[in-house]
This record gives structure tokens, C-alpha cells and sequence, in this order.
């Protein structure tokens, strides 16, 4: 039997938005300047069947998701996702098609009871569809005010598998380093942030998941698995990401 505890150690909690960056096709910017980002799903709400005059069972509907994205400021490259054309440098024509885009933010892990290192969450979103904002503009007086922005967005599904399609990514830097998996993170890292020797880029679900099978196998020179004599996978020695 086991009886459950309630260790200080497990206490963690979750603060701050930094590290935002927005990708339009095959280009990417670091967007600065970014104060919140709220995520609010929608949908899987149960609609109850009934049968033999009781609740036979529940009918759960489509799920959705959807950004809004507050900010001060907002990359150059942003403006075709919110349906601006640059005609001519510094010359903006607005109501014209919006360009999918994708955003990728990190959300820090904190607990005041254990000292610990970096231990971070990243939220990838590979497709959002912007939605009309309001801008507001006011004049100065003695109590000025920034302009701010938010923006709408949804998040469109994109498949896994042939049966799986999710709409939001999340990778947890603590159970990537509990598994011994640091360096499939720096991997994907490598992906959406760039190299000395890659631009940045959204990674594919394939590509995900081949850095964390690569990551945790041994590989030989032709980057195949090491197996042992029971046709096992050898796994990789500890990487703690520095």
C-alpha cells in the first residue's frame, strides 16, 4: 500500500512569459515586448444522453484552442499575420489576408524549497489564425500610459499520428532531465531557436520525436541504434542540460 505524502520539495509553481518568438512560413523574429499571453480552449463540453429514464452517458463535443497575445510592441514580420501589406517600406495597407503563423513562448518553473537550476516549460503553437484587434489610441496628458495591443488568435490542429491531432505542444524541462533527455531538448531548442549553422524553425512531430529517440539511444557511426543481445535499445548516458 502506499499513503500519500505531501513533500515541500514538490512544490513548484509557474511565472513569467519570455523567450517569444513568431514563424511566417520559412522566416522567424524574436517578438520583444510581450507582457501576457493567455490561452483559453474551448469546447469539451458534455452533452448528456439518456436511457432507461437515467443518464445512459455523455457525448463530449470538439475541443479548440485560442491565443491572445498582450504586448507593447510586435515584430514587422507579424504584420501580414494580422492582415497588413507593406506596399513600400514604412507604407501599410490594412483588411488584406492574413498569413498563418506560428508562436513558441516559455513559461518558468520556480520552487522555493528545492535550489534547482533553469527548469522552464515551453508552449509551441505550430499554426494560429489571427483575428480582427482594436487599437486604441489616446492623448497625452498628465498621467500618460503606453499603448498596448492584444491580439486574438486560434490555434488550428495539426496531426501526430493517424488517429492524433493537437493543437498546442508543451515540453517540460524537468521531465526531460529526469529521463536523462537534456540534450533531445537542446535539440528541439536547436530547432526553434536556431544554430550557428540552422535558421529557426517549427519543428515537425517526427522531428520531435526522433530527437528524443536519438537522443535517448546509442547510436553507432551510421546513426542507428545500438541494440543488446536481447534486441534492446541501449540507452544513452545521463545529459543534464548546463
Amino acid at each position: 500500500m502506499t499513503k500519500l505524502q505531501w513533500p515541500k520539495e514538490d512544490r513548484y509553481y509557474e511565472t513569467g512569459v519570455d523567450r517569444v518568438a513568431v514563424y511566417v512560413g520559412s522566416k522567424s523574429e524574436v517578438w520583444n515586448g510581450v507582457t501576457a499571453v493567455n490561452e483559453a480552449p474551448s469546447g469539451g463540453e458534455p452533452t448528456k444522453i439518456y436511457a432507461d429514464n437515467i443518464v445512459y452517458g455523455a457525448v463530449m463535443s470538439a475541443e479548440e484552442d485560442a491565443l491572445t497575445i498582450e504586448c507593447f510592441t510586435y515584430p514587422r514580420l507579424f504584420n501580414k499575420c494580422v492582415g497588413k501589406m507593406e506596399l513600400v517600406d514604412g507604407v501599410f495597407l490594412s483588411q488584406q489576408d492574413r498569413t498563418p503563423f506560428g508562436v513558441t513562448y516559455r513559461t518558468l518553473i520556480k520552487n522555493d524549497n528545492v535550489k534547482h537550476g533553469n527548469q522552464y516549460k515551453i508552449h509551441l503553437f505550430p499554426r494560429l489564425v489571427c483575428s480582427s484587434s482594436e487599437e486604441s489610441n489616446s492623448t497625452t496628458n498628465d498621467s500618460p500610459e503606453q499603448k498596448t495591443y492584444s491580439f486574438g488568435a486560434t490555434a488550428l490542429p495539426i496531426p501526430v499520428d493517424d488517429e492524433v491531432t493537437t493543437s498546442v505542444i508543451v515540453l517540460d524541462s524537468r521531465k526531460f532531465d529526469k529521463a536523462g533527455l537534456g540534450n533531445a531538448l537542446s535539440m528541439i531548442e536547436g530547432y526553434l531557436y536556431g544554430t550557428d549553422k540552422t535558421n529557426p524553425v517549427i519543428p515537425t512531430m517526427k522531428e520531435i520525436t526522433e530527437a528524443v529517440e536519438y537522443a535517448g539511444a546509442l547510436m553507432d557511426s551510421h546513426g542507428r541504434p545500438i541494440l543488446d543481445s536481447s534486441s534492446n535499445r541501449i540507452s544513452s548516458s545521463v545529459f543534464v542540460r548546463q
